[in-house]
């Protein structure tokens, strides 16, 4: 019986030392639960910063597309206008050349037509001294053709003006 109470007696620092171990296994045990859940949120807390650095330089591509299609839109929208501008600048200068041609012509027309009335008008005196009907009549067909022309040259230069 002593040595089963010796045993008893070791057996109970064995059993305290058991249940320490015991204790010990399930701290552990325990601890290593948390640093799994810790290890999981950390991975979570990981995997979350990477989606969360991927979806910021998705957004930042995507920011830089679209200034560099808007850059783009803007220097052609700007190269159409520079090209609207030529054209305009290109016909007014046309319009101009030809305004002034124009205004030569009528120039030219003014002083060639005063100089034919003026003809015209010097010749119906020498008319009136005419006593021959015959050289009347050529006289006054002679001055017809010269009206005739003046019409002409007018008429001409309107056909062109139109």
């Amino acid at each position: 019986a002593a040595c089963t109470m010796e045993g008893e007696g070791e057996g109970g620092m064995d059993r305290e030392a058991r249940i320490l171990a015991r204790r010990q296994r399930i701290e552990e045990l325990l601890g290593a639960k948390a640093g799994d859940a810790e290890d999981k949120s950390r991975r979570k807390n990981t995997e979350a910063e990477k989606e969360e650095s991927r979806s910021i330089v998705q957004i930042n591509e995507s920011k830089s597309r679209i200034d560099k299609i808007q850059t783009n839109g803007n220097a052609e929208v700007t190269k159409v206008r520079i090209m609207g501008d030529s054209r305009e600048n290109e016909r007014r200068i046309n319009e101009e050349v030809n305004r002034q041609g124009r205004r030569q012509k009528l120039l030219y027309e003014a002083e060639s037509s005063a100089r034919q009335n003026a003809t015209v008008a010097m010749k119906w005196s020498a008319l009136f001294d005419k006593e021959i009907p015959q050289e009347l009549l050529a006289e006054i067909t002679t001055q017809r053709d010269t009206c005739e022309r003046i019409i002409a040259s007018k008429d001409r230069l309107i056909k062109e003006f139109k």
